[in-house]
């Protein structure tokens, strides 16, 4: 979804949690590149020991409304029946069957919907609820609400108006040390850390030894618990197979728009809408990176590091400081990466067009057509920092002899032009 008046992105579609494992597990592709998917989907430390939280949960057609909290029309259910649509769907039929085939689980089939009237190319996943009955506290002092929702390996408290608490699905009661074990892995937290005891009336309740929250705000990367003390139902998000795009991507040559569907099918696979943390982190985004696998995160001692939580607390969409512009250059000339979901996205989908014999630059192409209807909004931010269309579009044609910044480190999504630059080095690293 759009993300701010200036920018344009491809991304979830729903306040979510990540996948606890990193890309470090990752199968390397073989000397002819491409050859072999290199991602494991779906792989989780959390799937395999409580399976009552699936990775993914399929939801048949006439359910999606229900499921998705959306309205769902009959006119919506008819696009899949669309040609585009179905040219689309036996695109992603194919690359599901090689997945299914390369990893031997057994993931349920993504479907293609489109819907939403919004004129800009979007796309997203979304998830379903599993929600536990579990009240977590940490800070008596601080006030507890009704919902905890884990997203990002932080704990933010979702707004209970937001979620119709009658979409939870039930789980089966979780013994006192599955249930701190779990609440340990999904926000974050040292497993000695929380204890969870029964009640007499059968409920549960786990609280947060108070040394361990002292240490992990002392990171500033827990920072959003100092906001609420707990809540009194926890949910555990479980990835939707179904991928929403709004009619507008129908509107884009076809290559291109397989690519951005594509890029949410690696949201998908690698059920980024599921689970814990992995993702978010700093790194040094070197000329001579190592792209066989996951770049290694930024040691908490670098100045690099610190500079790095400073600007995730630098808004996007308004006007900057003369000291946020310092910093933001700071990172650019010290070349601070930071690996999100969305920069995995990018890359898996480059793994996916290779692999079904498609162009991989066609995602940057996309992008960049994307960032081009950009030039027609003003736009308050310096071009060093997040280059417009012309100029990325040059740069793009020089091989981009000039490094391009991530942009902004408060949001996963990265600055198009930064993950234009990124795409092509990949596409140049991986030989595609």
């Amino acid at each position: 979804m759009p993300n701010s008046k200036w920018q344009i992105v491809i991304q979830c579609g729903a306040a979510v949690a990540l996948i606890l494992s990193s890309l470090h597990g990752c199968k390397h592709a073989s000397d002819d590149a491409g050859s072999e998917l290199q991602h494991t989907p779906g792989k989780t430390v959390f799937a395999g020991r409580y399976p009552q939280f699936p990775v993914w949960s399929e939801v048949a057609d006439k359910d999606l409304g229900k499921e998705s909290n959306l309205t769902i029309s009959d006119t919506d259910l008819d696009t899949v029946k669309m040609p585009q649509v179905v040219q689309f769907q036996s695109q992603i039929d194919k690359l599901h069957a090689a997945i299914v085939k390369s990893t031997g689980q057994n993931i349920p089939r993504p479907k293609l919907i489109v819907r939403g009237s919004t004129k800009d190319p979007n796309a997203f996943v979304l998830s379903v609820p599993y929600c536990l009955p579990i009240e977590f506290k940490w800070d008596d002092a601080l006030p507890q609400v009704r919902v905890l929702w884990p997203t990002r390996g932080t704990t933010t408290p979702i707004n209970p108006q937001r979620m119709d608490e009658s979409l939870c699905r039930p789980v089966g009661k979780l013994t006192d040390n599955e249930a701190s074990a779990l609440i340990s892995e999904v926000f974050g937290f040292d497993s000695n850390c929380v204890t969870t005891t029964g009640g007499a009336s059968g409920t549960q309740a786990s609280r947060l030894d108070k040394k361990c929250l002292t240490a992990a705000l002392a990171t500033n990367e827990n920072a959003l618990i100092k906001m609420v003390g707990g809540g009194t139902l926890v949910v555990i998000p479980s990835t939707l197979n179904w991928i929403f795009m709004t009619p507008a991507m129908l509107r884009m040559p076809e290559d291109q728009a397989l690519a951005l569907v594509f890029h949410e099918l690696a949201h998908y696979y690698r059920a980024h809408m599921t689970f814990g943390r992995g993702y978010d982190y700093f790194y040094l985004l070197d000329a001579e990176r190592n792209e066989s696998k996951a770049p290694t995160p930024l040691d908490r001692s670098h100045p690099l590091y610190k500079l790095g939580l400073e600007l995730k607390g630098v808004m996007y969409g308004g006007a900057l400081t003369p000291e946020q512009l310092a910093l933001l250059k700071q990172a650019k000339e010290g070349r601070l990466g930071f690996y999100t979901t969305e920069q995995e996205a990018d890359e898996l989908a480059l793994e996916y067009l290779k692999t079904m014999g498609k162009k991989p630059a066609s995602l940057a192409d996309a992008l960049l057509a994307v960032l081009s209807g950009d030039d027609r909004t003003p736009y308050p931010y310096p071009e060093e920092l997040m280059p417009r269309y012309k100029a990325c579009a040059d740069q793009r044609a020089k091989g981009f002899p000039q490094f391009v910044g991530v942009g902004y480190y408060d949001d996963p999504h990265h600055s198009l032009c930064y993950r234009i630059y990124n795409i092509e080095r990949e596409i140049k690293a991986h030989g595609y």
